[in-house]
């Protein structure tokens, strides 16, 4: 799924990898929104803009269907 994020073609973006409760402890120091996120098993994406964020997503081909609605159509 970090394939999918790093090669998308939205322009202004962060990736954030939280992959233990204490990691999250840390970023919500500096991102608030992240101690809201629930951590499970295995690999989520949430998507967001701005101060919202869709829900987590934990399969590769439903984040390319996240990610291709922030395409500007004009850019392909």
């Amino acid at each position: 799924m970090l394939k999918l994020l790093y090669f998308a073609d939205i322009p202004a973006r962060s990736i954030v990898c939280v992959d233990s409760s204490d990691t999250q402890e840390r970023l919500a120091k500096q991102i608030p929104n992240v101690s809201l996120f629930q951590i499970e098993d295995g690999p989520q994406a949430f998507v967001c803009i701005g101060k919202t964020c869709k829900p987590p997503v934990s399969d590769p081909q439903e984040l390319k269907e996240v990610l291709s609605s922030f395409v500007d159509p004009s850019r392909e």
